[in-house]
Order: C-alpha cells, then structure tokens, then sequence
C-alpha cells in the first residue's frame, strides 16, 4: 500500500446509496428530518421569489395538483453532498423506474465555456466551482397555470389514522369565529370534529403558524368583517369551540369542517373523478335533537349532473352550494353565487333503473354488500363511488336515487359526517333511514347509536331497498 486512496468504482459509487435513501415519495421522505429540512427550504425559496401568486380558485379553472421530487447528489467517494427536492405542479408524465429523476436545465455551449476559462487564465482570475440552490424562470407566462395551494406536508394523521389538514383546522376555526361573531355568546355551542391537541404540542407549532395565516388571510380577503388580526392563541380557541357534546336540548351547531378529507388530498395527486376526489364543508343546526338547517359546500362538484356514470372534462363547471331548512325544501347554488334553484330527489320507483351511490373506499362502507343488495334490486348501472357528503347532495338533485352506506363492525358513526346531508336529502323529498328503517337520531350526543348502516332513496323504494337489505345481511353477515 503506498497511501493513495483509490478512486471508487462505479459499482462502489452504485452499492454505497441504497434506493431507500432518495425516498420516492413524500411520505417516505417526512420520515427523516433532512428531507423535512431539504423540502422547508425549497418551500421558502418558493415563496421568496414570488412564485406563486394565491387567489380565490376560479370554478372554471383547471387546478393542477402538486407534488415533491427527490434527488440524493454525492461526493465523488460516494458519500451524500447534498439532498435536491422540486416542487412541481402536477401535469407531468414522468414515471418511477423509468423517467422520474430526469431533470432538464438550461445549458451552454461548450465553447462558451472554454471561452471563460481562457478569459479566467489570460487575466489571471480565481476559479471556483459553484452549485445553484434554486433557479428561477425570470420572466412572465403568457398562460395561466394554476395549482392547488395545501400542500402534503400540511397533512397529518390523527390517532384513528385519519388525515388531518391545515385546511380541516382552518375551516373550523373560521367557521367558529364567523358563528361566534354573529350568534348571542350565551346561546352558542358547536359539535365539530376537530380540537387543537396535536396544534398545542412543539410539533405543531409550524401548522399551527400556516392555519393562522390561512384564517387571517381570509378574512381580510372576504372582506365582511373589520377585526384585528386573529393571534395563534386565537385560533387554539376558536377550534376547541368545538368541543360541545351536543344533546336532545337547545341548540346545537354540527361541523363537519372538511369532510372527505382524503377525497381533497388525493384530488392533487390524481385525475379529476378518477379517484373520486370529493369533499365539503357540513354544516348543520339541531334544535332540540333534530335537524332543522343543513348547508353542504361541495367545490369539486360539477354543477351537472354525476349519474349514469357520466364522464367529466376540465370545462365542466364545478363548486356546488346546497342549503336546506325544515319545512322550506333543498336548494342548489353554484359557489359563484349564482341564484338558487330548488332542488329534488329522483321520483322512479322502477329499481332497475336507479343507481347508487356509495363511498369510495371499501374500508368505509362494504361495497361486497352493497352490490349483493344492488342485485337484489336488479339495478344495472355501476355504482358511483365519491367521497364525503357530495353523496348526500348529489342525491338531493336527482344524479342517483339509492345512497348505500355500511361501515364495518364496531364503527361507530358520527353525527357531523351525516347531519347537513341528512337534511338536504329529506328536504328534497327524500328518505334516510337506518337498516332497521328507523330514521337517524341526532339527539344522543356526538354519536350515531344505529342498526348497522344507513340508506337514502325517495319513499317510493325505501320498502324495495329496506327488503333487499334484510334479505342480504343475513345471506352474507361476514361482510361487516
């Protein structure tokens, strides 16, 4: 050995990083704190530059989704340099294993390179080596481009494993101050699915930072209401709002802050109603125990109609606003605000001819049962498969006439993922009923207390579904 260290071989250089050390995705990559650190400053690079503009999302608009790519760079023994992340609109068609750590940069010719070196020597100037942190279009676009703000790494997941966002929190805590503000203080009491725990931990501190900034920017930007701006302790305290239990009396706001929250974090990652990306804001009055208001705000709800397995393009008008109240009937506004129209349930009472709604995850509702009792019924159209309340108010207008929902055993339902719905689906002529046939009592507290699953579809098919149901839960009572 004369001391010299050799040069690594390529195979040396290929064996030293594991594929498991440029994460391909976001959830592999939050797991260790470089990444974390890597994406936090291409983030802040982002919005240094101005390179975002953020505005209220035209509902014509074609909203690209997001998301993060890695790239590990090395030293030449092999060791890790540097960790590269992009954030980039969804819209491309690279591929993992194929094509996905392609990058393509501006280059200069190589005699313009030599043309500086010759330059550096004649005159005698310093050489150094330089690497570019960030690069940026300088210019403007003549198209418009527009992407979904809420990004991945405001998601969190909940001790049930749910997903949790920046934007659930936001909701609810503007929702909260909005009803606060206007409705007498002695009165008020809201059930609502979320609380500020995990927010009030050192590692919530950052989400925490973005809701406060979500809330108040939004308020500003609304522009009703003239308050100072709203402080993170404000915040902590208009989520916990609520935390009412609710009851059979007084009154009792139920707020279902964004529900589908799945179905709003894969609408980035994935095709416009190929995944079923639906979600909205449920809000609902008890008086008493029972429903007397429901509002549900659906923004990727296309104003036409989603039955028949009808297929969607970009151009298709989105953002639907449904409202009802007890006695008044079910009404139907885009989220442009646009005059309302009344809206009804579907009126056939030929059970071939429905179709049906149901959640898109098995693991929400048992689609193995729901297509035993679809049989039974002789129904011929698949089911449509969305998440979230979306299905409440696109039965409301007609887009089906049978909504099926069976959740596994031990699941037990709350009242804020079916309050607003359960409303604006009676209120339009419909029924909703447990498997039992009895209707959903609100008036327990938090919880649904009810026979196995729930159904809605007009009075005229009830008898025929609440049959086929009977008929297939005790054929197959392993598919709870």
């Amino acid at each position: 050995m004369d001391g010299t260290v050799p040069y690594p071989s390529r195979k040396c250089l290929a064996t030293t990083v594991t594929p498991s050390e440029t994460p391909t995705s976001y959830s592999a990559a939050s797991k260790h704190s470089e990444w974390r650190d890597a994406m936090n400053q291409e983030y802040q690079a982002l919005l240094q530059n101005h390179t975002w503009t953020v505005v209220p999302p035209n509902p014509s608009s074609n909203v690209l989704g997001c998301r993060w790519v890695y790239r590990t760079k090395l030293h030449a023994d092999g060791s890790i340099k540097r960790r590269k992340v992009w954030l980039v609109a969804k819209g491309y068609h690279q591929q993992p294993d194929l094509d996905l750590h392609e990058t393509f940069s501006p280059v200069v010719k190589a005699l313009t390179i030599r043309l500086i070196l010759s330059l550096a020597v004649a005159r005698g100037w310093p050489l150094c080596q330089i690497d570019i942190q960030n690069a940026f279009l300088h210019g403007t676009l003549t198209d418009q481009k527009v992407q979904k703000a809420l990004l991945q790494s405001d998601v969190q997941a909940k001790s049930d494993k749910s997903p949790v966002t920046v934007a659930d929190y936001g909701s609810q805590a503007l929702v909260s101050f909005v009803l606060e503000r206007e409705l007498p203080s002695d009165s008020f009491s809201l059930v609502a699915e979320e609380d500020s725990g995990d927010l009030r931990k050192e590692s919530g501190q950052e989400t925490l930072q973005r809701i406060t900034k979500l809330v108040n920017d939004t308020i500003v930007n609304d522009g009703s209401f003239s308050v100072p701006t709203l402080t993170m302790e404000d915040m902590l305290r208009a989520i916990d709002s609520g935390k009412s239990d609710g009851g059979s009396h007084g009154r009792h706001w139920v707020l279902d802050p964004i529900d589908g929250t799945k179905g709003l974090y894969f609408a980035r990652w994935h095709n416009r109603f190929v995944r079923g990306d639906q979600y909205a804001i449920a809000l609902a009055l008890l008086d008493e125990g029972k429903v007397v208001l429901g509002v549900l705000a659906c923004p990727n709800l296309p104003l036409a109609s989603i039955g028949g397995n009808r297929l969607h393009s970009s151009h298709d008008e989105v953002g639907c606003l449904f409202f009802a109240k007890v006695g008044a009937g079910t009404y139907m506004q885009s989220l442009d605000g646009s005059s309302p129209i009344k809206v009804n349930v579907s009126t056939t009472d030929n059970s071939e001819e429905a179709s049906f709604f149901e959640s898109f995850e098995a693991a929400h509702s048992s689609h193995d049962l729901s297509s035993s009792i679809a049989k039974k019924l002789g129904v011929k159209a698949p089911p449509v498969r969305i998440d979230s309340q979306a299905k409440y108010g696109a039965l409301s207008r007609g887009d089906g006439a049978i909504y099926l929902r069976f959740p596994r055993k031990g699941y037990r339902e709350k009242i804020w993922d079916h309050a607003a719905g359960c409303i604006v689906v009676t209120e339009a002529g419909g029924v909703v009923a447990d498997a039992a046939g009895n209707p959903l009592d609100f008036s327990k507290g938090k919880y649904l207390d009810l026979d196995t699953g729930i159904l809605a579809t007009n009075e005229k098919l009830m008898p025929l579904l609440l049959k086929a149901v009977r008929e297939s839960l005790e054929e197959i009572p392993s598919a709870l």
